[in-house]
């Protein structure tokens, strides 16, 4: 029996060569990629993660480039900047979809061929948290759960708002998920989904379709499983106010630019560093200014704090009309579309 036993380690040992750390690091960033896409305004709408399965084809989450119109793709390292030509296969309901990229030349990771690893295992996540390209980072599969009919790995290695769609290796290098979420209201709790999700996907690769033109398949997916919501979900901006401003006789002077809005705090924990966008409208329905806001302060849980910010002052006379109770004053509002964008929060740790 021990002679047997013996046998079976040797060869699981010689199946499954171990690698450094370093090691792994260096085979994903030859192949992870940091993908960035616009809206139909040309506006940037998301930052997330890939990773090359296939001469320019790229894995990603689905709601990396869902209402996407276009966009591209980096190699970790690199400053040459791919545009992505279209979408050869997605999956809303595991979150992932491969696109094609036309041009992009680098090695495919190797897909791990296992079932799914073993609770306790240590892996590896490589991707572009909040856009910090080139993050890697190390931790173990804490659990692999069932949620809404797609099995998901539970690791600890840390994932953040721009790793959706990276990577996540075992010990030799194999790919054995993909980032895919993070449970905002607890502690390091994140999630991937399993790379036989993949494999099934790439089986069923096809001609490539626009961005834009991929509908999201009916049904819960992978997030409302997890009820963790996406990003803009934890937070809600309302309550848009210009600040009050005299109008002028001169044009150039009219209204100052600043405004203040109110942030929801959606969660169960407190939150911090609130990061938006609130883009403004004319008329016509084009955009004429965007502007940052972001709120250091911690925002108590289901309570809102009110946020500042400021943007040229002309956008006032392109958007908001005069006040009906005086003449001298702008009205609070605008009277065309406004809209807010959450780019990121943090959970508050005690």
């Amino acid at each position: 029996m021990r002679s047997l036993t013996s046998i079976f380690c040797f060869l699981f040992t010689a199946l499954h060569a171990f690698a450094t750390p370093q090691e792994v690091a260096k085979s994903l960033f030859a192949s992870t990629v940091l993908i960035a896409t616009d809206d139909a305004n040309g506006q940037p709408l998301a930052i997330g993660s890939g990773f090359l399965v296939g001469e320019g084809l790229i894995a990603t989450n689905f709601h990396v480039i869902e209402g996407a119109k276009a966009g591209y793709v980096k190699l970790v390292g690199s400053k040459q900047k791919v545009e992505i030509t279209g979408v050869v296969c997605s999956d809303s309901a595991s979150d992932l979809a491969i696109v094609q990229a036309t041009g992009l030349s680098g090695p495919a990771v190797k897909l791990s061929e296992r079932e799914k690893p073993a609770v306790g295992e240590a892996v590896f996540a490589a991707g572009n948290p909040r856009g910090l390209e080139g993050t890697f980072s190390a931790g173990i599969i804490s659990a692999v759960r069932e949620a809404g009919g797609t099995s998901l790995l539970q690791i600890t290695a840390p994932i953040s708002p721009g790793s959706s769609g990276g990577p996540i290796a075992d010990e030799t290098g194999a790919v054995v998920g993909i980032a895919v979420a993070t449970y905002k209201g607890g502690q390091n709790l994140n999630f991937a989904v399993p790379v036989k999700a993949l494999t099934a996907l790439l089986a069923r690769k096809g001609a490539p379709a626009a961005l834009g033109t991929v509908s999201k398949s009916k049904g819960k997916d992978v997030f409302a499983a997890l009820e963790t919501g996406k990003l803009n979900e934890g937070v809600t901006i309302t309550n848009f106010t210009w600040e009050a401003a005299p109008v002028s006789a001169t044009p150039a002077s009219l209204g100052q630019g600043g405004f203040s809005v109110s942030a929801q705090n959606n969660l169960r924990e407190p939150i911090r560093n609130v990061f938006a966008l609130v883009i403004f409208y004319d008329k016509a329905g084009q955009v004429v200014e965007c502007g940052v806001i972001k709120f250091e302060d911690i925002v108590p849980a289901k309570l809102a704090r009110r946020i500042k910010g400021k943007v040229d002052p002309s956008v006032v006379q392109l958007t908001t009309p005069k006040s009906k109770e005086n003449q001298y004053f702008f009205a609070a509002q605008p009277s065309t579309k406004i809209e807010f964008r959450i780019l990121g929060f943090e959970i508050a740790e005690e």
